[in-house]
């Protein structure tokens, strides 16, 4: 996914930046890479407060002055209406700070009610964002819609290049591709095909992230287990990471 500010507009008499989102990827089966146009947001900073437009109006997505406790309403990209609420409440569990570039930024973790059909998952800084996924993704409402993907980089003129990792910024992982870790790292998933529990094991700690067939994310997992009773029999993609987001393995798991 490639998030990309191409100019500005007036919203409401507020000069908002555009953000062009254009998603990259393979199908699985073949080497064949394909880009769709996911539309534009529309955002703009005030006092540390970042707002998106959503529903018609302007919503907060994140807020650099919250202290733990605090919340805020977020809405959902209106898609799913007749299966999602519109709207989520984003709960700060507690502040955090990182400085790359010589620069400090301030961050927060955040949370949702059990209820919540709209997430972000990961912690959130300035200027990077939500090191998950940008917006607002659902959940527990529909399984097949997730747009984003976890940061690889980020850039601007005066903060300058945050790369993650040595990963290339516009490399495009092909499954056919991926360099094989399993042996270094004895990355297994069990049982596959699987039906309720999924697990995930190697000589590491770590994460996971579900996708389906065309490339879409279903859910992220931040430890090596996940109930999967909520998905459709099917094919999926597995992508196993380390927790310093290095890409382990993908491995094929079979809903049945």
């Amino acid at each position: 996914m490639k998030i990309e500010s191409i100019g500005d507009t007036l919203i409401d008499g507020i000069t908002c930046k555009i953000l062009q989102k254009t998603m990259v990827f393979n199908d699985g089966f073949s080497s064949e890479i394909e880009t769709v146009d996911l539309g534009k947001e529309f955002t703009y900073e005030d006092e540390k407060v970042i707002y998106y437009h959503r529903l018609g109006q302007f919503y907060v997505l994140y807020d650099f002055n919250a202290e733990a406790g605090d919340y805020w309403m977020i809405a959902g990209n209106g898609s799913f209406n007749e299966l999602c609420d519109s709207t989520a409440y984003a709960i700060v569990d507690s502040t955090i700070s990182l400085s790359i570039n010589t620069i400090d930024l301030d961050g927060f973790y955040v949370s949702y009610p059990d209820t919540a059909n709209w997430y972000m998952f990961g912690p959130v800084f300035e200027k990077l964002g939500n090191l998950s996924y940008m917006f607002p993704e659902p959940i527990g409402c529909v399984f097949d819609a997730y747009e984003g993907g976890t940061l690889r980089c980020y850039s601007d003129s005066e903060f300058g290049l945050y790369q993650k990792d040595t990963t290339p910024c516009d490399y495009i992982y092909m499954l056919n591709s991926i360099p094989d870790k399993e042996s270094q790292f004895n990355v297994q998933i069990h049982p596959n095909p699987a039906n309720n529990d999924l697990f995930i094991t190697a000589n590491v700690p770590v994460k996971f992230i579900i996708y389906d067939v065309s490339g879409r994310k279903i859910k992220a997992y931040d430890e090596n287990y996940a109930d999967i009773q909520y998905l459709k029999d099917g094919i999926y993609f597995i992508r196993v990471f380390d927790k310093k987001e290095m890409l382990l393995s993908i491995k094929k798991l079979i809903k049945s």
